[in-house]
């Protein structure tokens, strides 16, 4: 009988072999890990997960008297014995959000150029909807929606508010079903959203082009306040979005006593304590949907404004 030899690999051969086995045994627990599961059993999914963890990051409250964000949300998660909870059991945890709030104070400049680009593309659907007249507020709407797309945005960043007249005293407004009447107003809160990254913009302008002289004051007053506002929104000023917020209201405030409102009544935060003809007591005969439109405006700006401070720094 003949001897059988044995055959042995190349060395080169064996790391080959080892490395594809090693990449198809990666590919495996890739695709594992990426499984789609049924939500109501994601108890159990989670279990074997969490056991293997060192520590879990996580807003779940596990004591009845703690806090989160994520407990205000869902107060039931406080009150029972979640699922979830049940979960975590002993295992070592620490609070998500701050973690979170970290990572999104840096920007990467593929995410900066995201927000540019997001907001490029939105300013300009605004500009040019300004240009043009319409009737009814979901033509407008449509017409901006529309734009966004047409300009570069993958989507709409959020169902938008385009709110003509005293429609604009309901804070996030979004029936958009009504007539844009001739003399009033139209305050439109909208943006686009490109690469995971969108635009939040709230602008008002009157719906037949021309603002009447009290209109024009009214926005004048607005426009100064945020120019300085927008002119803080850098590093080296170091100044805090509350303290920013502040300087908002106290400009405004500022601006309309300069216009002849009598500021002498309980006001609120938002600039009104109420909806009445009594609310303010202006020397010219000025129509009160009108200011609230821009004090809303203003009092929307924080949005706008955290955008554009993130993006600077």
């Amino acid at each position: 009988m003949g001897h059988v030899r044995e055959y042995k690999l190349p060395s080169t051969s064996l790391t080959l072999m080892r490395l594809a086995t090693a990449i198809e045994e990666a590919e495996r627990r890739r695709v594992s890990r990426f499984q789609a599961g049924d939500i109501n059993q994601l108890h159990r999914l989670l279990a074997p997960l969490v056991a293997e963890a060192s520590v879990v990051c996580t807003d779940i409250p596990k004591g009845s008297n703690v806090t989160s964000a994520l407990a205000e949300l869902y107060p039931d998660i406080s009150r029972a014995r979640s699922p979830l909870l049940e979960v975590l059991g002993t295992s070592k945890t620490m609070p998500l959000r701050p973690i979170m709030n970290g990572l999104r104070v840096f920007k990467s400049s593929a995410e900066i150029r995201n927000m540019r680009l997001a907001g490029k593309f939105s300013g300009r659907s605004f500009t040019d909807a300004m240009r043009r007249s319409f009737t009814r507020e979901k033509d407008l709407r449509a017409f901006l929606e529309c734009e966004f797309k047409l300009r570069g945005c993958d989507t709409s960043a959020y169902v938008p508010v385009v709110a003509g007249g005293k429609n604009a005293l309901s804070i996030h407004y979004v029936r958009n079903d009504d007539i844009l009447r001739d003399g009033e107003l139209v305050l439109v809160d909208a943006g686009g959203e490109y690469g995971g990254y969108i635009a939040d913009i709230t602008r008002t302008w009157p719906a037949n082009g021309k603002f009447s002289p009290a209109q024009k004051d009214l926005y004048q007053a607005i426009l100064m306040v945020q120019r300085t506002c927008v002119a803080l929104c850098r590093e080296d000023a170091n100044v805090s979005l509350d303290k920013l917020h502040s300087i908002a209201e106290d400009g405004l405030e500022d601006q309309l006593k300069q216009l002849g409102f009598d500021l002498s009544g309980k006001v609120s935060p938002f600039g009104f304590d109420c909806l009445g003809e009594n609310v303010y007591a202006p020397v010219r005969h000025w129509k009160l949907s009108s200011l609230i439109t821009l004090v809303i405006t203003l009092a929307w700006m924080s949005t706008t404004l955290l955008g554009i401070q993130e993006l600077a720094s």
